[in-house]
């Protein structure tokens, strides 16, 4: 399956401002693309996301959403301007076959250094300042990075990635650059990872079903600091 584009970023003129003065430049966005997704014929929504490896991010949104169980599940894959048309063997009741995520332990110091390494991967986001970024981790070391406009295809591509790639993520750690909802969480939660790192910050509804699901929730990592929300004694000091 081919990439729809690879650019990272469109040029465009923009008025730049600064204390009393203003001149027009060049500068860089992120691309957005607005994809209706059809899904055997049938329309299953709408993807706001960025213009390149489709084949992850619609693997992981059906993955995710229980349609699909592995990557050769998808049959055909075809993409004609803003649609994208998929063929797949439909799977019923994914979620309930989901197996439970092993507790994964971690280091203080080894969440300071992996969201250090993180921060710095996103090439999207150093030129636009407007993308998000998802990886993830063994605790030791990035397996597998990607980034989109929205948080949420950000983690669709993680997961498609891996689905191809054969990444388990039960005995892993999810790297994430956004804030944190109930969606999110219950995301992580089908995908059978019991650990996820964010920058930003999570709601009171991604905490309790951390906390009821046994997924360590550690958010506002940066620098040296960060917040852990539940499963305390899964920190090594």
């Amino acid at each position: 399956m081919r990439s729809m584009e690879t650019a990272k970023g469109k040029t465009v003129s923009v008025l730049k401002w600064k204390e009393s003065d203003g001149s027009v430049r060049q500068d860089i966005v992120a691309e957005e693309l607005i994809l209706s997704v059809y899904v055997n014929g049938r329309t299953c929504g709408v993807l706001r996301c960025s213009p390149w490896e489709q084949d992850e991010l619609i693997a992981g949104y059906l993955f995710i959403n229980g349609i699909i169980r592995t990557y050769e599940d998808i049959c055909k894959l075809e993409c004609a301007g803003d649609k994208l048309y998929v063929t797949c063997s439909e799977r019923k009741n994914h979620q309930e076959e989901k197996k439970s995520a092993s507790p994964q332990y971690i280091k203080a110091d080894e969440v300071i250094s992996l969201m250090a390494v993180f921060s710095d991967m996103s090439d999207v986001f150093r030129k636009t300042g407007g993308a998000h970024s998802a990886a993830v981790s063994d605790g030791r070391s990035i397996i597998t990075f990607t980034e989109d406009v929205s948080r949420h295809n950000a983690l669709y591509r993680l997961a498609g990635r891996c689905l191809r790639k054969g990444i388990s993520f039960e005995d892993k750690i999810i790297l994430f650059s956004g804030r944190v909802p109930e969606e999110i969480m219950s995301a992580v939660i089908q995908l059978g990872c019991s650990t996820i790192i964010s920058v930003s910050a999570p709601t009171s509804a991604a905490v309790e079903i951390a906390g009821q699901n046994g997924v360590m929730l550690i958010c506002f990592a940066r620098g040296d600091r960060f917040n852990v929300y539940t499963c305390f004694e899964r920190l090594i000091r």
